[in-house]
Parts: C-alpha cells; structure tokens; sequence
C-alpha cells in the first residue's frame, strides 16, 4: 500500500482516532468533499475544515 496515497478518512486534528475511520485513496477523499459527505467537516484535510480553522471557528457538529 502506498502510503501517500491512501489516507486516514476522517483524519481527525487531534491524535486520538474517530470513533470509525478507514482507508480511502487521495481520489475517493477528494470526490467525497465535492459530494458533501458528512464527515468531511470535521477532517483536517477538508477544505470545509480548513476554512473554518482559518477563521478562528470550529465547525458544528454533523448530526
């Protein structure tokens, strides 16, 4: 496996893991963030998240 390419989904910005994670491929992470998935808001490698911490805010919580 390749480490680069498959990432941690959601990667989470503290250390402690999400409470369900998986492998997903770079492609797969950004196809999902085009689809408004439900976890992407609250993974650091969205740019819904990014945006967010650039501001200062934390993103509400997905219900």
């Amino acid at each position: 496996m390749d480490a680069e390419y498959y990432i941690l989904c959601p990667q989470r910005p503290e250390n402690a893991p999400g409470l369900i994670t998986h492998l997903i491929s770079v492609d797969i992470c950004r196809k999902r963030q085009a689809e408004g998935f439900h976890k992407c808001p609250n993974c650091v490698r969205s740019d819904i998240w990014k945006m967010e911490h650039e501001r200062g805010t934390r993103p509400a919580p997905v219900k």
